[in-house]
């Protein structure tokens, strides 16, 4: 992919996230809050989920072939 196309996807997939999230931030709502966002190196801050992230935590279990326990997925979904 062309640099600067693959510039201006990732700037847009950012803008996007951000407006999405500052749509969310209610604080009745359970999901990651957005802290802030940085222009240098375009960065979104994002307080931290103490059980990691989802993404990780489905490939770790993928990875080793192992399905995700019950209560696992309860502490996960707790988070979001």
């Amino acid at each position: 992919m062309d640099p600067h196309r693959k510039a201006f996807t990732s700037y847009s997939d950012a803008r996007q996230e951000i407006n999405i999230l500052n749509l969310i931030q209610d604080p009745h709502i359970h999901i990651v809050k957005l802290v802030g966002v940085l222009l240098q190196p375009l960065s979104i801050v994002m307080e931290c989920a103490p059980l990691g992230s989802l993404q990780n935590t489905i490939e770790d279990y993928s990875r080793n072939g192992v399905k995700i326990p019950l209560t696992i997925l309860q502490l996960i979904i707790q988070q979001v």
